[in-house]
């Protein structure tokens, strides 16, 4: 059971963070698209690390 309950935390962390890229994303997008993607880039970038 306690297993079960860290995985559910993990994966809806891992969805909150993933909503919150693509909100910053998009207001970036909205603020200055032609910057979009470098922001964009580096936050996948240093999620992987």
């Amino acid at each position: 059971m306690g297993q079960n309950g860290g995985w559910a935390d993990k994966v809806h962390q891992g969805w909150s963070e993933t909503c919150q890229l693509i909100i910053n994303a998009k207001v970036n997008y909205f603020l200055n698209p032609k910057l979009t993607i470098l922001p964009w880039e580096q936050r996948k970038l240093m999620s992987r690390v």
